[in-house]
């Protein structure tokens, strides 16, 4: 948006002492015939040309006069008369307003009008003002208007006292100051309604931080000379700045040109560390480093995924070879099977488990504290209230388990089952006896869904956990922590929560879906690990309430739902092809095309509707964000568009446009205001460098408004993190509802993505699927069928650690379902501690594993809190 210089507003005053008089000054500005009653001279500017409008504008209950100009202005000479100082008496003021050329009439008296109204309401003042039209010689776009006021209050009786605040040296500044930003807020306001590009900022250069030069207004001799082509000094110093002004532009430019370059080039050399590092510990062709290194992002690994991350850094085939060779004799390592004495499939290190291990020993510890529990009568009384008249039966149950005693319970619902409206249950319960609950999650997005459904304390885990380790926050007895998306906490944040909760008697709420997307950035999972542990409460929501009953096929999509979440893919994608939801394209190109055409027929068939695209990159994202966004251009349904730099370039956005926040805000007011990553909204204004957005609230609600100025100096206050909310990555709408989802199907993704993103809708899914995309001979349901992920070494209730090649000697317990680092128990029945995994007979391994083994201080409590410690199992063995 161009930032325009043609801004005026100035201030002046008429006095007596000057020898000038209100009632000639209204006579002018009008065109009229008004006698001057005092001095008995009448003054005719009937002939004057070029005067397009004038008006009155007086408070309420003013007399009638104060609407006749020659009675309104003699009657002010006449109030200064008493006076004592009425020989030099101020009668009026002036203020000198500039117009765009581009605004219509009408448009330029609505301005003129609304700016003589809050005159009036401000100062309670008559204000008169006239629109005059640019001078025949002049220049043909000066539309201005001269707008006088009275120096007096108006009352139902007339003039009353005289307005001190414009006249005292030590207010009329600010004064005069506000009432050029609110000329400044008008012209903006009109420029926008207007769909004009412009901006006009009422502060000097100085203040804006701009190195230019400033003009200074011609005045009418100055321009009667610069008309007939003389020069004059005020017109000579206009050039100059001018001139200057364009000097720093260029410059400007050019250093905007070459910081952008050097962002870019910036941004290139943090990727480049970054993959960097990881080819640095595949390169030092350590074993244990690059074990450390791959464990990083996963918990679990297979021999097929370390040849790959090899195969990034090392050409040779024979070294590869020789690598994964020793990195699997590491005798950290740990073979995870399927079921017991089954074919290893995936691999750990005792580090992961231990880790694990921690936290599944915090949670054990925090489900023994049973101080937590809510009354009956409370609950019974959160359920009277009506809305939650149509809680299910199952949510009903997760509402009864989660307030229960424990000091942990685990709400497990699948995708569109209701778990928010569940916790605004549990929530209720809480608070109603004077708990305080705060709010957690991994992303801002699901913090800010957190706020709109009524949490009044939210906090990120990141944030929370910061909080706590600096003593600005603190939790105790009476706090009850509840998780939303809990599955996206990585593992150290996990064990982190769950370790401050318990050493602090908090309680804790995990709500989420381990089938879902767990942390992108660090291992994770640990949440389904803690979902296994029989002493857990945990609850189950399967009944999905996220497809409208109006939906087609609801009961067939729900199943689909269920199928989904259940790892039954063929039978779930099955049901959307017989759906007709499923687009088969040749091309990825073709594939995008087909979704922007079927958005555009939905968009014209059910405006109303909220809808979004979902894509498995940021690629992908932006390609679908334009073609979507030129549906609504096509449909007149977009403003003007103004340039906006983001962080991934310079893209046009324009009122009514949908916008996602990729980033968030630097302030912690901000990002609690919303600007977060992954909040969507719809631009309502753009007004120069500041963008007001409404954000997305519940169907049926306004959304809270918000606004930002664009730029990257985040300690200031600007925000530049974000593009256009038509289309978004899966990770960020988990958690996500709306009425049409559309679905880009890459190829690369597996079970999880595939899973979130197929069950944002509530009434249509169109997936759109390119041949091009999948491999070659593989099917879609192959490739979703077989793709179990292991999301944490110690969360599948069947698998069992053991070495590579090797079973163990002797059973590791009496039990056979519990998970590989879960508590065992003796064959008197009395629980001890776990059992370490990999035992084996060779001397020299017990060694080494001795080596390696942890301090007995990482390993669970004894499940009894009055019995003594007993020796790990590993001792044991090795004793033997």
């Amino acid at each position: 948006m161009e930032t325009s210089s043609h801004y005026h507003c100035s201030a002046s005053t008429i006095t007596r002492g000057q020898g000038r008089g209100i009632v000639a000054a209204a006579a002018y500005r009008a065109g009229q015939r008004i006698t001057d009653l005092r001095t008995g001279l009448r003054h005719d500017y009937t002939r004057k040309h070029g005067v397009l409008h004038s008006e009155i504008v007086a408070p309420a209950g003013a007399p009638p006069w104060a609407y006749d100009r020659a009675a309104l202005w003699n009657q002010a000479e006449r109030a200064e008369d008493a006076s004592t100082r009425h020989a030099t008496a101020k009668t009026g003021r002036e203020f000198r307003l500039a117009f765009a050329h581009q605004l219509t009439a009408e448009e330029r008296i609505v301005c003129a009008r609304e700016f003589a109204q809050y005159l009036v309401d401000t100062y309670g003042v008559v204000v008169d003002f006239s629109i005059h039209a640019p001078d025949k010689d002049g220049d043909q776009r000066n539309f201005h208007a001269h707008v006088l006021t009275s120096t007096r209050v108006m009352t139902d009786a007339g003039f009353g006292g005289k307005v001190r605040v414009l006249d005292s040296p030590k207010t009329s500044g600010k004064h005069i100051e506000a009432i050029r930003a609110k000329w400044a807020e008008i012209e903006n306001a009109a420029y926008v309604r207007a769909g004009i590009d412009l901006h006009v900022d009422h502060r000097s250069y100085e203040r804006r931080g701009e190195e230019k030069d400033a003009t200074v207004h011609l005045g009418p001799k100055a321009s009667g000379l610069e008309r007939h082509g003389h020069g004059s000094a005020r017109g000579d110093r206009n050039r100059a700045a001018r001139e200057a002004n364009a000097e720093r532009e260029a410059l400007k430019a050019e250093r905007a040109r070459l910081g952008e370059q050097m962002k870019a080039e910036e941004a290139a050399r943090q990727r480049r560390a970054e993959a960097k590092a990881e080819r640095a510990a595949m390169r030092t062709h350590d074993p244990a480093i690059i074990l450390d290194a791959i464990t990083e992002q996963r918990s679990t690994f297979t021999e097929g995924e370390l040849r790959a991350r090899l195969g990034r850094t090392i050409s040779d085939q024979a070294e590869r070879d020789r690598i994964v060779r020793a990195v699997m004799r590491r005798p950290e390592l740990v073979g995870l099977a399927e079921a017991r004495g089954g074919k290893i499939v995936r691999y750990t290190t005792m580090k992961v488990l231990r880790h694990e291990a921690a936290g599944l020993a915090a949670a054990a510890s925090l489900t023994r504290d049973r101080r937590h529990g809510v009354s009956a009568r409370t609950r019974t009384a959160v359920m009277e209230r009506g809305q939650f008249g149509s809680i299910s039966p199952e949510q009903y149950a997760a509402y009864t388990s989660a307030t229960g005693p424990e000091g942990l319970a685990v709400v497990a619902g699948e995708a569109g089952t209701g778990k928010s409206y569940t916790m605004a249950a549990i929530r209720q319960a809480y608070e109603a006896e004077g708990n305080r609950v705060v709010g957690l999650s991994f992303t801002n997005k699901v913090i800010q869904d957190l706020k709109r459904d009524g949490f009044g304390e939210v906090r990120t885990i990141t944030g929370a956990l910061q909080d706590l380790a600096k003593g600005r926050a603190g939790w105790n007895g009476r706090t009850v922590l509840m998780v939303d998306e809990a599955a996206m906490l990585s593992t150290r944040d996990m064990v982190n929560l769950l370790t401050h909760a318990h050493e602090a008697r908090a309680k804790v709420v995990l709500v989420g879906d381990d089938k879902q997307l767990a942390s992108a950035f660090q291992r994770g999972g640990l949440f389904g690990a803690i979902r296994a542990q029989d002493q857990t409460p945990v609850s189950e929501l399967s009944e999905v309430r996220r497809i409208k009953d109006a939906a087609p096929d609801a009961v067939q999509q729900r199943g689909a739902f269920n199928a989904m979440h259940e790892g039954r893919f063929r039978e779930a994608l099955g049901t959307f092809d017989a759906l007709g939801s499923i687009h088969w394209c040749g091309t990825r190109e073709d594939a995008r095309e087909a979704l922007a055409m079927q958005y555009a027929k939905d968009v014209a068939e059910r405006p109303g509707h909220r809808r979004f695209a979902f894509t498995h990159s940021n690629a992908d994202a932006l390609a679908v964000n334009q073609a979507l966004r030129a549906v609504h251009r096509q449909r007149g349904e977009l403003g003007v568009d103004h340039l906006l730099r983001s962080n991934e370039g310079l893209f046009a956005f324009a009122t009514g446009d949908r916008i996602q926040f990729t980033g968030s805000a630097y302030h912690k007011t901000a990002r609690e205001a919303g600007l977060a990553n992954g909040v969507v909204g719809s631009i309502r204004t753009i007004e120069g460098a500041r963008v007001t957005v409404e954000l997305d609230g519940k169907k049926g609600e306004p959304g809270r408004m918000l606004s930002f100025a664009v730029g990257d100096d985040a300690q200031a206050g600007q925000f530049n993190a974000f593009r256009h909310g038509y289309a978004g990555t899966v990770y960020k709408g988990q958690g996500a509802t709306v009425d049409d989802a559309y679905r880009l199907h890459s190829g690369t993704e597996r079970a999880a993505t595939s899973y979130v993103g197929a069950t944002r809708h509530a009434e249509n899914l169109h997936l759109f699927v390119s041949r091009e995309a999948l491999p070659a001979n593989t099917s879609w349901n192959a490739q979703q069928a077989g793709s179990r992920r292991w999301t944490s070494a110690s969360g599948s209730g069947r698998s069992l650690p053991t070495r590579r090649g090797r079973k163990p000697t002797r059973p590791v317990g009496s039990v056979t379902t519990s998970p590989p680092m879960s508590v065992m128990c003796s064959s008197n029945g009395r629980r001890r501690k776990p059992t370490p995994p990999s035992l084996t007979n060779s001397p020299a391994r017990w060694a080494a594993q001795r080596r390696t083994a942890p301090p007995r201080s990482s390993y669970p409590l004894p499940c009894h809190p009055h019995r003594p410690r007993r020796r790990m199992a590993l001792r044991r063995a090795t004793a033997r």
